[in-house]
């Protein structure tokens, strides 16, 4: 399990004082004089550009059916204030039972609520004020704190079993309020707010801090960008645009757009667009395991994977929007066409025409026409393997099934997705696909077994990485997995060439990455890597190259207040950069300069924040060593 950044934090000062106490110190570094605190301004992050973002009904002076059309799609309920109409789940029925207590829902005139009576502790009463997620599986609960910030309940609707479910199915979440995963302690928004409701920010005033956002969906501008600019223009009657049109996006850029929330994010960053108007997205690789090798979620990683793995999409022929409406999200044609329910071979046949009769559909899928496309290239699969969790999500790759990587590597196919019922194994499939001379679907994909082979760190592994990142035919997403995995393995001074071009790739992620295997790989070179990792032009690669630095006292005081302003414009919320930049500067020996940044750290955090770092036993050890440093009492 990581460590969180309030342990890292304390144990890092705790290491410290031993160190000191045992053996005499080398000198420390002459403390780099702390730049003036930047001047956080009314919100963070400021790369937000808050006052720029005006929200949804803004734009429905103008486009109202779409707008219209949008307020009824899933992005539209991605969260919403708890009402008759939002709220989908069943309050008048009996206790839901948890591992270790129960929960009683409610509601009267003054809304819905929920009695939680832990095993052990305190019982308490929660107001249901917003709903999260618009129900196509799945309907979470959200209570409001009093500094703002969002907190879930401990309780699932399954709108397809009807029934309540534990949210600790999905991530930890414990009734006792003396318990370290007390769900009553989590904040929502270093997670779910990050894409399910817009612009989210932090208020910063003399008064306190407090969570915020801009509209409490997924609206308008988190894919079209900022407003203000274009509302004020079209009042003043002008036709200049500021906006990029979507609509004519190839499928690398449009992955962009759509990938930011439908892939799987490990931190939180707030870039500006990029030069060609379009969001920055920094989506996580196969390296992680909420994705299974093939690139399908094992927990809820999205779509982003998949789709650009798929052969669609290497071809540059597949968008999103060629199968989802992108106001109303329904399931279209690529010529635009319905392919709700009964229509759904529409999303395929439009290109594929050769399959549009019954009598093809049979002699290409050997099941008969009422069998869709989907079911067999886009086969369902249980979020974590585990069918109590009641949520599926379907394989946006598009691949034919192979059953052979279910023998291999455990992953889903579709046939025994679909024929589970029947107990039927991936051997009885494949001896159905070779009967019917499919060859495609018998054998393994190599960079699938590379990817297998990698997280299992096989000896063989690294070469065949290295191999993905020299053919010019490897997508970009497959470069950033290889990147990743060689990083965890065991380093190899000979695959120092493969990676070096990688430093300067177009792609920050890419650039990041290559920087950090380098550290690994390379450890003559490391200084070089790094001083080119911190000197880049885009913040991700100085940020990810930061935490590479081991020896606090080789940073240069412009790479530590670098450091400080990217935090603080790119991190949101920037806790855990400040957390580090805090530890940093104590190694160093400057515990006067790591007290300035904790003052701007507790500045900024919410109450329940402070209390989840221990900002007070931190404050009490740095104030210590700066006794001691200035000659005071031990």
């Amino acid at each position: 399990m990581r460590a969180s950044a309030a342990t890292l934090l304390i144990a890092a000062l705790c290491a410290a004082a031993a160190l000191a106490a045992c053996k005499k110190a080398p000198p420390a570094p002459q403390p780099a004089a702390l730049a003036p605190l930047p001047d956080v301004g009314e919100f963070l992050p400021p790369a937000l550009d808050r006052p720029d973002y005006l929200g949804a009904d803004a734009c429905a002076e103008c486009h109202r059916a779409i707008y219209d059309a949008w307020k009824r799609s899933p992005h539209g309920r991605s969260m919403a204030e708890a009402s008759p109409d939002t709220v989908l789940a069943d309050f008048s029925g009996p206790p839901a039972s948890l591992p270790d207590g129960t929960v009683t829902v409610g509601h009267d005139g003054g809304g819905y609520f929920a009695d939680i009576a832990p095993a052990h502790g305190p019982r308490e009463r929660r107001k249901v004020d917003v709903v999260l997620a618009s129900g196509r599986q799945h309907q979470l609960y959200v209570t409001r704190n009093d500094d703002g910030g969002l907190t879930l309940l401990p309780i699932v609707w399954s709108t397809t079993a009807k029934e309540w479910l534990p949210l600790s199915l999905y991530q930890a979440a414990d009734l006792d309020p003396s318990s370290p995963n007390y769900f009553g302690a989590q904040d929502m928004t270093k997670g779910c707010v990050s894409c399910h409701l817009s612009q989210a920010y932090r208020h910063v005033t003399p008064d306190g801090v407090s969570s915020a956002y801009v509209d409490l969906s997924i609206n308008c501008e988190s894919c079209h960008g900022p407003g203000a600019e274009h509302v004020r223009r079209r009042r003043a009657g002008s036709t200049d645009e500021v906006y990029k049109d979507l609509a004519p996006l190839g499928s690398v850029e449009e992955s962009r757009v759509c990938g930011g929330c439908h892939g799987f994010q490990l931190k939180r960053y707030v870039f500006p667009p990029a030069d060609d108007g379009l969001p920055q997205t920094f989506v996580t690789s196969l390296l992680n395991p909420s994705l299974r090798p093939d690139g399908t979620q094992h927990l809820t990683s999205y779509q982003y994977p998949g789709h650009v793995l798929s052969a669609g999409f290497r071809e540059k022929i597949l968008h999103c929007k060629d199968c989802h409406a992108p106001h109303g999200l329904e399931a279209r044609a690529k010529d635009g066409s319905s392919a709700v329910g009964a229509l759904s071979n529409k999303q395929c046949t439009t290109c594929h025409e050769e399959l549009v009769a019954p009598a093809r559909i049979t002699a290409h899928s050997h099941h008969s026409p009422a069998t869709r496309c989907v079911d067999c290239h886009m086969a369902y699969s249980w979020i974590g393997d585990d069918d109590r969790r009641r949520q599926r999500t379907s394989d946006h790759s598009i691949s034919v099934p192979h059953p052979a990587e279910t023998v291999a590597f455990g992953t889903p196919n579709a046939c025994t997705s679909c024929h589970d019922h029947e107990k039927q194994s991936p051997e009885w499939a494949l001896q159905a696909l070779r009967k019917w001379g499919a060859k495609n679907a018998l054998g393994v994909r190599d960079w699938v077994e590379t990817i297998a082979l990698a997280r299992k760190k096989a000896p063989a592994a690294a070469a065949r990485l290295a191999k993905l990142l020299t053919d010019h035919d490897t997508v970009g997403y497959l470069k950033a997995s290889a990147l990743d995995l060689l990083d965890v393995l065991q380093p190899d001074p000979m695959l120092v060439p493969v990676l070096v071009p990688y430093t300067t790739d177009p792609d920050p992620y890419l650039r990041a990455s290559a920087i950090r295997a380098l550290d690994a790989y390379d450890p003559a070179g490391r200084e070089r890597w790094r001083a080119l990792g911190l000197a880049d032009a885009h913040p991700y690669v100085r940020m990810e190259t930061f935490t590479l630095v081991k020896d606090p006292a080789s940073l240069t005081p412009r790479a530590i207040d670098r450091e400080l302003s990217d935090v603080l414009e790119s991190m949101s919320p920037p806790t855990d950069g400040l957390v580090h930049l805090i530890t940093v500067r104590h190694k160093r020996g400057e515990p006067r300069e790591a007290l300035q940044l904790l003052d701007l750290l507790d500045r900024i955090t919410l109450p329940r924040e402070k209390e989840r770092l221990h900002l007070q036993d931190v404050r009490a050890r740095l104030q210590a060593d700066l006794s001691k440093a200035d000659g005071g009492a031990p």
